[in-house]
């Protein structure tokens, strides 16, 4: 989870916008009371918007429990009133075999039912596989004055430890992650981090100075990369746009560019379509997800199709908007648009140049690949197209085809193997490079 936005405060509360991995929104409000944090919640899809808002705190304190997966914060929720069942079970039984069986990441939330009763609201979580979620909160004014007092962040401190006691290195530094250590756990070493070489000063030297691709990444893999930030730079979205792709034909509506481009060699695609968000600051521009599932297929607006018909039905509506954002992502790579689009991630990566020699690098992440490589491919034109999507031992995988050309017909070509966990995130990435090809039409 990662956060480009700044905290919105009042004297009662603070509203944070996080995005997930595959750019999901995720909304959440901490209400602080005489300076510390008393409740957490996470903001539920706009079905459950017709609820009573005293109901909705409620709801959101439980789902916020459960995407932390901390069980220990529905105690009080469920001693007021709350009732949880999952697989034929209730309550604290309920919430835990939920969290067994999906063991990593968050919860991924289908489809939200809300049925409004006159003594209780049911909220039905669908998930992926058989088995809902179901929230059942006592509407009645007795109820939602128990509710009232429920204090859920003190369940989350373990029994007889005051606050004083509590480390005071508890939250990561900024670049590290923690893990929970169960006790028969045996510890193992983290793994260590390339050496941090910084790049930005002298990658544009490092590009001219290459003779090729493959001399490139030999000399920058292991380098680290940051993006511009440009939200407040770019004024005007269709001049920016122009410029960076000037090979593509540029149309409007309203908030919505389509950049569109003819296919190029084995009909890979190279069109983008966006949205323009309009910040308190200046401007964000972010992939437009519009598309259609039909028949198995995946459908762009301007034609382009992704089969899915190897994918239950949940699953490509799942997947079907990260699918169109991996394509634009991609397609952007050689502007400065992907400064814009790319987030960081913590995806394993193996890069595999196969120049005059057979070369394999291991960078920081995928994150850092995408710049390294939108740095060298500066100019050209990027087409990709996502194919082959199947799954392999009840995990999905696909792969991805892209070709980077210049104008006087230099080609880069890469085949991306990628691989999704059980919880759909997307976790390693295998990116098959060879440079100066010939392209097949």
């Amino acid at each position: 989870m990662y956060t480009t936005e700044p905290a919105s405060l009042t004297s009662s509360t603070i509203d944070m916008q996080w995005k997930s991995r595959y750019l999901r929104r995720v909304d959440v409000r901490f209400e602080v009371v005489d300076g510390s944090i008393l409740r957490l919640r996470e903001k539920l899809p706009p079905q459950a918007a017709q609820m009573p808002e005293s109901v909705m705190v409620v709801a959101e304190q439980a789902w916020f429990a459960l995407q932390a997966r901390s069980p220990r914060a529905l105690e009080p929720l469920l001693e007021a009133g709350l009732s949880v069942k999952f697989a034929d079970l209730d309550g604290g039984a309920a919430a835990d075999s939920l969290l067994r069986r999906f063991p990593d990441g968050r919860l991924l939330l289908l489809r939200l039912d809300a049925t409004i009763g006159v003594a209780a609201l049911e909220l039905r979580f669908v998930l992926p596989g058989d088995e809902p979620l179901l929230l059942t909160i006592p509407a009645d004014a007795v109820a939602i004055e128990r509710f009232r007092h429920v204090a859920p962040m003190q369940a989350t401190r373990p029994a007889n430890t005051p606050p004083a006691q509590r480390p005071v290195d508890a939250t990561p530094a900024r670049g590290t992650t923690q893990q929970a250590v169960r006790p028969d756990m045996p510890m193992r070493p983290a793994p260590q981090a390339p050496p941090y070489r910084p790049l930005d000063t002298d990658v544009r030297q490092i590009v001219r100075t290459s003779a090729d691709l493959e001399v490139f990444v030999e000399r920058t893999w292991d380098r680290a990369l940051s993006r511009e930030l440009l939200q407040n730079k770019v004024k005007d979205v269709g001049a920016f746009l122009s410029a960076e792709f000037p090979e593509h034909d540029l149309c409007r509506d309203g908030e919505v560019l389509a950049l569109q481009r003819e296919p190029g060699p084995d009909s890979l695609r190279a069109s983008l379509r966006l949205r323009r968000l309009a910040l308190p600051d200046g401007i964000d521009i972010v992939p437009d997800d519009a598309c259609a599932l039909e028949g198995g297929f995946l459908t762009l607006p301007d034609g382009e199709r992704i089969d899915l018909s190897a994918l239950s039905a949940s699953e490509a509506a799942l997947l079907a908007p990260h699918f169109v954002q991996l394509l634009y992502l991609h397609r952007s790579l050689g502007t400065r648009l992907l400064d814009f689009l790319l987030l960081p991630d913590v995806v394993a990566t193996t890069l595999v140049v196969k120049g005059e020699e057979r070369r394999i690098y291991e960078p920081r992440n995928y994150f850092q690949s995408l710049l390294l490589l939108g740095r060298w491919w500066q100019g050209r034109t990027v087409y990709f197209s996502i194919r082959d999507v199947k799954k392999v031992n009840s995990h999905v995988e696909f792969r991805g085809y892209l070709l980077a050309q210049s104008k006087d017909g230099r080609t880069d070509y890469s085949e991306i193997r990628f691989h999704l966990n059980d919880d759909y995130r997307l976790d390693l990435a295998m990116m098959f490079l060879y440079p100066d090809i010939e392209p097949q039409e």
